[in-house]
């Protein structure tokens, strides 16, 4: 209710016309220009870049390992086969995410 009762009314503005896919991009475009003029906020979108496609490039390496050493891990702890793979996944998904939250900790 305070959410709807301190809407503002100047967003109530309706436009008629619809913006073309080029001025999206245009408005885009000049947007990223100056944020990225001033060198403090660069350096943040910059940082933040970095680390997102380290992450996810990471990520993407890792799995096939973390599923590989998990079959392993299971093997050496001699899992019988019907649960075997029921153990595999929940081993796997909690090495995963508990070596992904650990590097993004870093």
């Amino acid at each position: 209710f305070i959410l709807v009762a301190t809407y503002p009314s100047y967003l109530n503005v309706w436009s008629e016309t619809p913006a073309t896919m080029w001025s999206l991009v245009k408005d885009e475009f000049s947007a990223l220009v100056t944020l990225m003029s001033h060198p403090h906020n660069r350096r943040k979108v910059l940082s933040s870049s970095i680390f997102q496609a380290s992450h996810k490039t990471l990520k993407d390496y890792i799995q096939p390992i973390m599923v590989i050493l998990g079959g392993e891990m299971l093997k050496q702890w001699r899992v019988s086969g019907e649960n075997r793979v029921r153990t595999l996944t929940k081993v796997v998904i909690g090495c995963t995410y508990a070596l992904f939250y650990l590097v993004s900790c870093a």
